[in-house]
């Protein structure tokens, strides 16, 4: 998936994996199952790290699925609660949540950002299922409503696949229909199999005619005041801010895993580094990655008419120049219907 926002203002992000890899579903199109970080942290490892991150960084508890034992939550909040962060902690969960850890964060609802992953309604939601292979929309959505009931605005991350595609207008609608969903990322599904592209995943040109449907709806009923539908607004802000290098996000999400294990980016890293200490997370994977990092657009003819694509996407792309080339009409593509929008030339 493409999830960096290539926004060079993005701030630099911890994405805190306290289960590893370890979840309670079992999405077909899931990247992190095939991840072997299988541990969890215990309460003092959570404590330790978070009390050693450096102050100007975002946290987000992530997995796999972070809200899988109570105790340890509730000790990994006290810690972020003693740290004293201007930021929020957040939290991206899949929503299959009982009631004990939704009163948890309920009660620390002051420090909390939730997220939460959903494809949509039910019918554009399909691949995402328990180990059992049944259909998870029910309580997802029942968790949607309880954090509404209580006042509690949410953000969600929809993954656009084969199963929904064709439908970017009903997925909308569907978030809208919830009124404390305040910000919606549309991710594209891009993984590859066995000779190509893998058979629930989508192609590049494919998510170009989503993203466009959604952009234009967005703008027609004004829904831009309603919820903020990424990649549309970051792009924008992207364009506004007049981005001059294309991978300056790479080594600004970084993962950190239980064993004192970190990957960058969770799109692109499977290579795990060790830091020098927590504290200095960041600058040793800047040092560890720019210099061996594949940046195939920095020579591109196009590239001020694009912005630059995701390291990662290029790589997994290496075996086929067509979709490679696909994806760069895409981000060229979007990039001109995001300047037509702000009507600059």
């Amino acid at each position: 998936m493409e999830v960096c926002s290539h926004n060079r203002l993005d701030p630099n992000t911890i994405l805190f994996k306290i289960n590893g890899t370890k979840c309670n579903l079992n999405c077909r199109y899931c990247s992190e199952t095939k991840k072997s970080y299988k541990k969890s942290m215990c309460s003092k490892e959570c404590k330790d790290i978070i009390l050693a991150l450096p102050a100007a960084c975002d946290i987000i508890l992530h997995g796999g699925e972070p809200l899988l034992n109570r105790d340890t939550v509730s000790k990994t909040i006290s810690a972020f609660r003693e740290k004293g962060m201007k930021s929020k902690l957040s939290i991206q969960t899949n929503g299959i949540i009982d009631a004990e850890m939704k009163q948890l964060l309920l009660e620390n609802s002051d420090i909390l950002k939730i997220g939460i992953s959903i494809d949509g309604p039910n019918e554009l939601n399909k691949l995402r299922v328990d180990y059992h292979n049944n259909p998870v929309f029910k309580q997802v959505d029942e968790t949607i409503s309880f954090f509404s009931q209580h006042d509690i605005q949410i953000k969600c991350i929809a993954t656009v696949n084969v199963a929904n595609v064709h439908d970017p207008i009903g997925a909308l609608e569907y978030f809208l229909s919830h009124k404390n969903i305040r910000q919606v990322r549309f991710n594209p599904c891009f993984d590859m199999g066995d000779g190509g592209l893998a058979d629930y995943a989508i192609r590049p040109l494919q998510f170009l005619e989503y993203i466009i449907k959604l952009a234009d709806y967005w703008i027609r009923h004004r829904t831009y005041k309603m919820v903020r539908i990424d990649p549309i607004q970051s792009e924008i802000e992207a364009v506004l801010s007049q981005v001059t290098h294309p991978y300056i996000n790479c080594c600004k999400f970084i993962s950190v895993y239980p064993n004192g294990e970190s990957t960058i980016c969770d799109a692109l890293g499977v290579e795990t580094f060790g830091y020098s200490s927590i504290s200095k997370i960041f600058t040793d994977a800047e040092g560890k990655y720019m210099d061996i990092l594949n940046f195939p657009c920095e020579n591109c003819k196009d590239f001020v008419d694009c912005g630059g694509g995701c390291v990662a996407i290029f790589r997994r792309f290496s075996g086929s120049d067509e979709l490679i080339q696909e994806y760069c009409n895409y981000r060229r593509k979007l990039k001109q219907h995001i300047k037509n929008i702000l009507e600059i030339d």
